[in-house]
């Protein structure tokens, strides 16, 4: 299966060129890439820039720095992720990001849950486009749907920047299996919403174990990455109706 294209290959740059920008700067984080990990993380970008006009994937039009704010940015979640353990499970996945980069460098299984459906039938076809789909697989709901269905099932759940702590946690708990991590990407963060993180993620039985900060290699924009584990069971039913999360945080 091919993926839709709507932008010419003539206004990309070759997948050479993304693949070698994208390897350099993951091992100036210090990341090792498997063997063709980076052309594939090249290839994947592609495919989201040749369809971000209509799906609105992503506000970054320039390729290199695409691959720069979001690949390499996605790298940066292996850091946290050591070792890596499946399975995991990437909460608003979008294009992908960073879901199919940690598949793609880690080799553990990965599902993509992204709740709109166009966006989901676009990473189905880049699944297919890559060869990752006895790997990687696409659900197309919301977390809550998800957790109704498959709670307590991800050893690892990733989310990057799509909401704030207290929700991202409460999301995420009722689908983690005892002793579970819960990796969460984040720009700059600001100390009231680490308290607020850490105090939701008490109700809903996690703890914040970890909070590693970071620079990207070029542009030195801060990033830092949280981590909860599952340490106990939470003191609320989870999961809350649809958008009760995002709309009356727990904390």
């Amino acid at each position: 299966m091919s993926v839709s294209r709507e932008t010419s290959e003539d206004d990309l740059p070759g997948q050479s060129e993304l693949a070698s920008a994208i390897d350099r700067q993951a091992r100036e984080l210090g990341i090792e890439l498997r063997e063709q990990a980076a052309a594939a993380l090249a290839m994947h970008l592609q495919a989201v820039l040749r369809r971000n006009e209509s799906l609105n994937l992503t506000s970054i039009d320039d390729p290199l720095e695409a691959a720069r704010l979001h690949v390499v940015d996605s790298l940066t979640l292996l850091i946290a992720l050591q070792p890596p353990v499946g399975p995991a499970l990437d909460i608003g996945s979008g294009g992908g990001f960073p879901g199919i980069p940690v598949a793609l460098c880690s080799g553990i299984p990965v599902t993509l849950l992204e709740a709109t459906r166009k966006k989901a039938s676009f990473l189905a076809e880049v699944v297919e486009l890559l060869g990752v789909s006895d790997q990687v697989q696409v659900v197309a709901q919301r977390a809550e749907e998800h957790a109704l269905q498959e709670g307590a099932s991800y050893a690892t759940i990733m989310a990057r920047a799509v909401a704030g702590l207290p929700s991202l946690v409460e999301l995420s708990a009722p689908l983690m299996e005892p002793g579970a991590r819960f990796v969460a990407m984040k720009g700059r963060l600001r100390l009231e919403e680490r308290e607020r993180g850490a105090e939701a993620a008490r109700i809903v039985g996690l703890e914040e174990s970890r909070v590693i900060r970071l620079e990207l290699p070029a542009g030195g924009e801060r990033r830092t990455i949280v981590v909860y584990e599952r340490t106990g069971r939470p003191t609320v039913e989870l999961p809350r109706r649809i958008g009760a999360a995002q709309k009356r945080p727990l904390a």
